[in-house]
């Protein structure tokens, strides 16, 4: 009796042929047939299934990196308006106290003008949206690689998996309508 893993003529099996060795499936003309519940499917629904799920992976990694990287631009903006915006308070007040106007007055102009920016654009809160997005696209990603690489290989029926895969697709729509815009930027 060969060795598990190896197949007539001594080749060993690789991938996917050993691990639907494992399980209690084998192959006859392009079928698969469970031997634990009798039913077939062809191979080919199954690989529809699992390249399906793995477009969808793809595009929710890109989806999910965009939101990451839009985080850090926004967390970046904040600072970048905030410090010279309390920097140039501080030398306002100081413009003052030396009894400077024409200092104190511009400084104090710059500082209410980066103000207003940092509040009309809320940096922070649109950080925290993009990166709260990051982290939802993060788990869907998970859950569609778990469903590839784990429950599709078992030996349950595609029919058992359509509609988990829809149901998948389907968080993946309501977490882009909820998100916010990135906007070319990421």
């Amino acid at each position: 009796k060969p060795k598990f893993g190896m197949m007539p003529g001594g080749h060993k099996m690789r991938g996917r042929a050993r691990k639907l060795a494992r399980s209690k499936t084998h192959f006859t003309g392009g079928t698969r047939y469970s031997m634990e519940n009798s039913q077939h499917t062809t191979d080919t629904e199954v690989d529809r299934l699992i390249n399906e799920a793995r477009r969808l992976e793809e595009d929710v990694l890109y989806s999910e990196k965009a939101h990451f990287a839009m985080a850090t631009v926004w967390s970046r903006m904040h600072y970048l308006l905030g410090v010279p915006s309390a920097l140039l308070s501080a030398a306002a007040g100081a413009s003052a106290l030396k009894e400077w106007p024409t200092v104190a007055a511009a400084t104090a102009v710059l500082a209410a003008l980066l103000t207003t920016l940092m509040t009309f654009l809320d940096a922070e809160k649109a950080r925290s949206d993009h990166h709260a997005t990051g982290i939802r696209y993060n788990e869907l990603r998970g859950r569609l690689r778990r469903l590839h690489q784990i429950d599709l290989m078992g030996n349950r029926l595609p029919t058992d998996y359509r509609g988990k895969l829809e149901e998948l697709a389907q968080q993946k729509a309501v977490i882009m309508q909820s998100a916010r815009h990135i906007g070319g930027l990421a």
